[in-house]
């Protein structure tokens, strides 16, 4: 097992068990509390505690207040786990904007079977938009997605570089969101350079 400040826990569902990854965070009071368990995957998935630890190595997730890296060397899959952790954790008491709970699963999702897979190892400003819209491509005919699905994950993607530029990860202009620039296959507002809603 890695050196850590969290642990796994097997979680039972309906669907079956899931790996949770869980921390302690410190809430506005100062005290320090378990944090709400993220999302790691189906134990079918990974079948031992190892494979379970290997996923959150690749996701990034660790209870730090900022990513160890600096800015400079900041991936898009830690960014990616430093918004989840930050934004999208299950309790939302804390939060400045709360999130209903269906769209948060349904984000946790996209963050952690769709694009940091893709952009895991890539510097945040390394994603260039061309590159996105050949993904779109590909996953959309892979996976069968629909046009309204990509846009939702576009809108995720964009989400979180507003997030890394709220930090101060990122330039806070356009230059620092490389998503405002993607175009999704048969939608019209994207191909217009329309901002994503934000839901940070």
């Amino acid at each position: 097992m890695p050196a850590q400040n969290g642990w796994l826990r097997k979680r039972h569902g309906k669907a079956g068990d899931v790996w949770v990854y869980c921390h302690r965070r410190r809430r506005l009071d100062g005290k320090w509390v378990e944090a709400t368990g993220i999302h790691v995957g189906p134990v079918t998935e990974l079948p031992t505690e190892e494979a379970a630890w290997q996923r959150v190595e690749e996701l990034g997730l660790k209870p730090e207040p900022f990513p160890a890296r600096t800015p400079t060397h900041l991936t898009f899959g830690e960014l990616a786990a430093h918004y989840i952790q930050h934004e999208w954790s299950e309790d939302q008491s804390d939060a400045t904007i709360q999130k209903v709970r269906p769209t948060l699963l349904k984000y946790k999702h996209y963050l952690s079977r769709r694009a940091p897979p893709r952009w895991q190892r890539t510097a945040p400003l390394a994603v260039h938009p061309f590159e996105v819209e050949t993904w779109f491509k590909e996953i959309e005919h892979e996976h069968h997605l629909k046009t309204a699905t990509l846009v939702e994950i576009r809108k995720v993607m964009s989400l979180v570089y507003r997030h890394g530029q709220r930090c101060g990860f990122l330039p806070r202009a356009d230059d620092g969101n490389p998503i405002l620039f993607v175009r999704v296959p048969g939608d019209r507002r994207s191909s217009r350079g329309s901002e994503p809603a934000s839901a940070a």
